[in-house]
């Protein structure tokens, strides 16, 4: 069964018995059109102040995709040219195919990182050897330069049935997922194939998040069709959804059997507005015992903050009263017809 690790500030804390003074190369995987902001892509790569990074694009607009130096600002890059368009999933597959690092990953040619993302990556994978991605948070940006927001939660795999909860470049993953032949892109995929390969990654790994902005989401832009504006295309998102959800349905239905993920996805269907599932899903969670006290907890606040259950400063019952109070008003919701 494959679990979820949050990462704190403590546990991205440097560990006495590692060795953080030998670098281990990083691959950086670039879809390039040939955008007028690639150059700030590669400078971004470039200006990384972790030290052992290759840089390698694929040229996914083809045989007019102009020719790249062999090195950028320092760094080794390698220019994959082709002699036709290459889809998202195409250029992915084939940068997968072509890195060398013990660790990898995707900055696509519209969006940047700050300066300390790498190494901010690095160092969680290290400290966590059975953890084989990690990622962080990145900045939404919108077309005109201003900052809306931050992409970034720590989620558990179930909630991937609604959404990635990372951008693509935000994600730095070990390089030996790649001997399992099903952690690739999907090329059948026209929409959320990034989303797609992160729920083939979690098939295989932990992930591990850090709470930390790094990277820098150009969210109007891209063809990734599930940012704003431009780049958000809702009724093939849902049907994209909807292909993805049937594709991992044995691995979804194994996930949704963990309290984690109840309510995980309880918490998200929350933010979003979304009662009626919402409740539904506590009340799913409501049948396991929840022996641990932090699944508890957040037990109780996910019923209350969705109106299920009087507040602690309107009960003088004890924690395990409240307990079978909160049990009893989510099974309630869901027997009342609330949740049809």
């Amino acid at each position: 069964m494959v679990s979820e690790t949050l990462l704190n500030d403590s546990e991205c804390a440097p560990s006495a018995d590692k060795d953080d003074s030998v670098p281990h190369l990083v691959s950086v995987l670039v879809r390039s059109s040939a955008r007028i902001t690639l150059q700030s892509t590669l400078e971004s790569a470039a200006a990384q102040d972790y030290p052992d990074v290759e840089i390698v694009v694929a040229a996914a607009s083809g045989a007019d995709h102009p020719p790249l130096p062999d090195r950028w600002n320092g760094r080794s890059l390698r220019f994959l040219s082709s002699a036709t368009p290459l889809s998202r999933p195409a250029a992915a597959n084939q940068l997968l195919a072509a890195a060398h690092g013990e660790f990898v990953i995707f900055l696509d040619d519209d969006d940047q990182w700050y300066p300390w993302h790498l190494s901010t990556l690095v160092k969680a994978l290290r400290n966590l050897p059975e953890v084989g991605l990690a990622y962080s948070k990145a900045m939404i940006r919108d077309e005109i330069g201003r900052d809306c927001g931050a992409l970034g939660v720590r989620a558990h795999p179930l909630t991937f049935a609604e959404q990635s909860p990372m951008a693509i470049h935000a994600a730095l993953f070990r390089r030996m997922l790649l001997e399992h032949p099903s952690v690739r892109f999907d090329e059948s995929l026209e929409l959320l194939e990034d989303l797609d390969f992160f729920i083939a990654c979690a098939a295989q790994t932990p992930f591990a998040f850090v709470p930390e902005v790094t990277a820098v989401w150009y969210a109007a832009s891209g063809e990734s069709g599930h940012g704003v504006r431009g780049n958000a295309t809702s009724g093939a998102r849902e049907q994209g959804i909807a292909r993805i959800r049937e594709k991992w349905a044995a691995h979804f239905a194994r996930w949704q059997a963990e309290p984690m993920g109840q309510l995980d996805l309880a918490e998200l269907y929350l933010r979003n507005g979304d009662q009626v599932r919402a409740e539904r899903m506590l009340f799913i969670a409501s049948k396991h015992e929840l022996k641990q006290q932090s699944l508890l907890n957040r037990f109780l606040m996910l019923c209350q903050e969705a109106g299920l259950v009087m507040s602690a400063a309107d009960s003088e019952s004890s924690d395990g009263g409240r307990v079978v109070q909160m049990y009893t008003a989510v099974r309630t919701a869901a027997t009342t017809g609330q949740n049809e």
